[in-house]
């Protein structure tokens, strides 16, 4: 009955016309769904040339109009990354027997250029990733990271939004969405029972010997990292982010004015944590916001507090700092 109602508005078939019989309008109905399964494949093949084209745009959008120099540049700023977040420890060309070895690739693109915003000019950015499928310790690690889910997220919002008095102008109740920067290459240190090595790009290997890593090279010869962080690529790169993001979160520590001060707590639901103020014993006075993680990204909602000082907030130090990239925070 569909297909009969649609094929009557098309005036363009002979076959659909109002004086045709029952059959007639069954065939050319049939006819009509037919047709449009067609339009559908062709504007489904469309749609898919212009999907792998904008893909192919997104990563790979300019960056065979750089120069050599620039491309070795991008990639260079990369290695740069490695080095100031310790992911590997020793750069070698003899590896032991039996070694587990990762080989890579690298996923390149352009950015705007921050060090020339006026001419809008665009640099490379590579990330180098590891091949995990050829680990051959993949089936024995835990990859488990998790992220929180919309219930969960909305359930949190919702909370912390309805502890808001509409009639206290100075009770405010505040949110925000941060991005952590570079967040797999700050997770915690590997643990594993059998070294991870990774092949070095031909692109580091120079850098490599600049920074002390190389004293004596062959250059028929590959060159291998041995990994101290689960980097981007490896199957438990996830976890070891969330275990070190849960790790920080749970040692932040805010004093507020009275003599208490804030802290951080998991809840019954993984990946939501509750921002609790106490008093000077360390009692319970009240949740003051909420604190959701999906990945590297972090969802805050909080009422306001008055902090004892500017500036005054302490975390853990010892798995390094966590980089703020970008965030949108309303009200105060």
């Amino acid at each position: 009955a569909g297909a009969e109602a649609e094929a009557a508005s098309d005036s363009h078939d002979p076959h659909l016309t109002p004086e045709r019989t029952h059959e007639g309008a069954a065939e050319a109905g049939a006819a009509f769904v037919a047709r449009k399964t067609r339009t559908r494949k062709a504007d489904g093949d469309e749609y898919g040339r212009a999907l792998l084209l904008s893909l192919d745009q997104k990563y790979n959008n300019d960056w065979e109009n750089l120069s050599k120099e620039e491309q070795t540049a991008g990639r260079r700023r990369h290695f740069e990354l490695w080095t100031k977040y310790d992911c590997f420890d020793l750069a070698t060309q003899q590896l032991p027997a039996g070694a587990n070895v990762l080989d890579g690739t690298f996923v390149d693109k352009t950015e705007p250029d921050p060090t020339d915003a006026k001419t809008k000019r665009k640099r490379g950015k590579s990330r180098f990733c590891p091949r995990g499928f050829k680990d051959k310790q993949k089936n024995e690690l835990r990859t488990d990271a998790p992220t929180v889910g919309l219930t969960a997220l909305l359930t949190a919002e919702a909370y912390m939004q309805s502890l808001w008095e509409d009639d206290d102008p100075d009770d405010i109740v505040a949110s925000a969405i941060v991005d952590v920067s570079a967040a797999f290459y700050q997770g915690l240190r590997t643990c594993r029972s059998m070294t991870l090595y990774m092949r070095a790009p031909w692109e580091w290997v120079q850098p490599l010997k600049e920074a002390g890593y190389l004293k004596e090279y062959d250059a028929k010869r590959p060159v291998y990292l041995r990994l101290t962080k689960e980097v981007p690529g490896t199957v438990a790169g996830p976890r070891m982010w969330f275990l070190n993001l849960d790790d920080r979160l749970l040692s932040f520590h805010l004093p507020v004015k009275g003599g208490g001060h804030l802290s951080i707590s998991r809840s019954h639901k993984p990946a939501v944590y509750l921002v609790c103020e106490r008093d000077a014993e360390g009692n319970f006075k009240r949740t003051a916001g909420t604190v959701c993680t999906h990945v590297d990204d972090l969802r805050m909602r909080a009422t306001s507090f008055a902090p004892a000082t500017s500036n005054e907030t302490r975390t853990g130090s010892r798995t390094g700092p966590l980089h703020q990239a970008s965030a949108g925070v309303e009200g105060q």
